[in-house]
């Protein structure tokens, strides 16, 4: 029996696993997996679908040589992934464990079959690429050597056209130099020595033809413009040796007879022609040649310009003469003086000198103009001498005096030929005003000076003292002005405000003394009910009243202070004389003289 128990356990098994039905797999296709490779099914299956999108997109070979090896790419990772990713049992084709790959043998032939033909379309396109490349360098080529052969062209004429006009001008000149008809020496001289310095310039460049080269059409264009230069400047009709030697004869028509000495001037300093010798071998040469006529010319029209500026000169002096003469005859003949001494006849010969001539007419003209603005500064001048000397003011004779003594000296005539020595001129005139205005201003004081005097004068009842010390001060002062200068104007008026200062503290002190006459009446009058306080204050007062004599300004202030001090004095009695302890305070100063313990009563410090 226990033998049979294990067969008996098989068969058990064995039954149950009949009993239960097989499972079936899903069946689906390669087409159904190709989108997760980024294939279209139509692509794998029909080439000629990918012959006719390849022929619909634009003819860039790079791009369809990438896209070929793309789509080959991902062809042989489908075949790939299917043989050795999933798994091949029982003749099938296991993507996981319910589903399984149906027709991979009629898609692996599609598969193969596009990834051949995507490869020979991408070396197809490879080599496409590669010729459009060759062709286009081959089509630059051609493009760069026609470019050159028309630049060689453009240049080859252009040497033509220079070598023609070069040869025009040669002739010309060479005909222009024979000097047939002509019987000056100087002038076949001249000539000549031109012949012989254009060929040693013209001999030096290359005129042979032939492919022409950047370097060379320089060398002709330098040439052509040379002998352009030499045809305009130093041949021609209106050349510039023509010009320097044509300009006496301007000069003399332009000078008539009333700049003869302009034209007489000239032909001393130029007895000779001012025409340099012709004497260059190149280009650079040359061009220092026509400079140095071109200095010539410079200078000469130097020479017409001083014709102009001497009529503006002698406009603006006829105009200078008319408006001084009338009133400052002095500084008219300062002027003529000043106008002597300017030379207005060149006699230059080199730039740099009649630079210098017709920069000093040209500053002197500025000059002229400065007189004639000077002159209203004159004019501003004498009317304030008219008001010091001849004004409301002139009750102050003294101060006339002073500065009709002055005058002579003070004011100076306008004498100067630039606008430096114009500028410190009107600085002196600056001077003058201020001395002036120091005048009129101690006219000011001297009448401020005359009111207060009025007035204290007037005071001498009310303090004799002080009225005294006025007069002394009066006495001891002098108020007569004598300067001529800032400094001295300045002094003195300083001066003067100090007397006005003393003038006022003497007025202030003198009103107060007029308030300690007040002051004394409305105590004494209390000396009925207060006899002792009004004793007292007699006492204090004699004290208040011994100052002494007033000689000097720290005397008066100290007088002044002490006039303080006798107000604050009396005030202290009057508020004592107020108050409810008068009585008591009258007893306290009963025979008591001492002017210490008096102060102490009263409350003064």
């Amino acid at each position: 029996m226990k033998k049979l128990l294990p067969l008996l356990l098989f068969l058990l098994v064995l039954a149950s696993v009949r009993s239960q039905k097989p499972t079936t797999p899903t069946v689906i296709s390669v087409a159904d997996i190709l989108p997760n490779y980024g294939l279209d099914t139509l692509m794998v299956n029909d080439t000629s679908y990918v012959i006719d999108y390849l022929s619909s997109q634009p003819q860039d070979y790079v791009a369809l040589t990438n896209y070929c090896v793309s789509i080959r790419t991902k062809a042989t990772s489908v075949i790939n992934s299917i043989e050795n990713d999933y798994d091949h049992r029982d003749s099938l084709i296991w993507i996981d464990s319910s589903t399984v790959l149906s027709d991979y043998n009629i898609y692996e032939y599609r598969l193969r079959r596009l990834a051949d033909f995507m490869g020979r379309q991408s070396i197809r396109y490879s080599r496409l690429e590669q010729q459009r490349v060759e062709a286009e360098k081959e089509a630059a080529r051609r493009r760069a050597i026609e470019e050159a052969e028309r630049q060689q062209r453009e240049r080859d004429k252009e040497a033509a056209d220079l070598r023609s006009n070069i040869d025009l001008h040669h002739r010309a000149i060479i005909q222009s130099c024979d000097g047939v008809g002509i019987r000056d020496k100087n002038r076949l001289k001249e000539l000549k020595d031109l012949y012989y310095s254009y060929l040693m310039v013209y001999n030096k460049y290359d005129l042979s033809t032939g492919h022409a080269t950047q370097e060379s059409i320089v060398q002709l264009d330098e040439l052509n413009a040379f002998q352009n230069d030499l045809l305009e400047n130093v041949i021609g009709p209106n050349s510039l040796p023509s010009q320097i030697e044509n300009f006496k004869n301007q000069l003399k028509v332009r000078c008539e007879k009333e700049n003869s000495d302009v034209y007489r001037s000239y032909s001393r300093v130029f007895k000779q022609s001012p025409l340099p010798p012709v004497t260059f071998a190149d280009v650079r040469e040359y061009s220092n040649y026509i400079s140095r006529l071109q200095t010539i010319i410079n200078i000469q029209n130097r020479y017409l310009q001083t014709l102009d500026l001497r009529a503006t000169i002698n406009a603006n002096s006829d105009q200078i003469l008319q408006l001084y003469g009338k009133k400052y005859r002095e500084a008219a003949n300062s002027y003529k003086e000043v106008l002597r001494g300017i030379n207005l006849v060149p006699a230059f010969t080199s730039n740099a000198e009649s630079i210098n001539f017709i920069g000093t007419l040209e500053d002197f003209i500025s000059a002229q103009q400065r007189y004639l603005d000077d002159y209203t500064l004159l004019e501003d001048i004498s009317i304030r001498s008219d008001s010091i000397l001849n004004g409301r003011q002139s009750r102050f004779r003294d101060v006339s005096s002073a500065y009709r003594n002055v005058q002579p000296t003070l004011v100076p005539w306008p004498h100067f030929k630039n606008l430096d020595e114009a500028a410190l001129y009107e600085e002196q005139l600056d001077q003058v005003v201020k001395v002036q205005q120091c005048y009129l201003l101690v006219i000011a004081r001297r009448t401020e000076i005359e009111r207060l005097d009025d007035t204290l004068m007037a005071g001498r009842k009310i303090d004799r003292t002080l009225y005294n010390a006025y007069r002394l001060f009066r006495k001891q002062a002098d108020l007569a002005p004598s300067f001529a200068t800032i400094e001295r104007g300045e002094s003195f008026l300083d001066m003067l405000d100090s007397y006005i200062e003393m003038q006022r503290l003497c007025l202030q002190t003198l009103a107060k003394r007029k308030t300690i006459d007040d002051n004394a009446d409305r105590i004494i009058e209390k000396r009925s009910n207060y006899s002792n306080i009004v004793k007292a204050y007699k006492r204090m007062a004699e004290v208040y009243d011994d100052f002494g004599e007033i000689t000097n300004n720290e005397d008066l202030r100290r007088y002044a202070r002490q006039t303080d001090a006798y107000i604050e004095m009396q005030e202290a009695f009057l508020r004592l004389l107020a108050s409810d302890y008068a009585s008591s305070s009258d007893s306290q100063l009963k025979r008591e003289t001492d002017v210490e313990r008096i102060k102490t009563v009263i409350g003064l410090k």
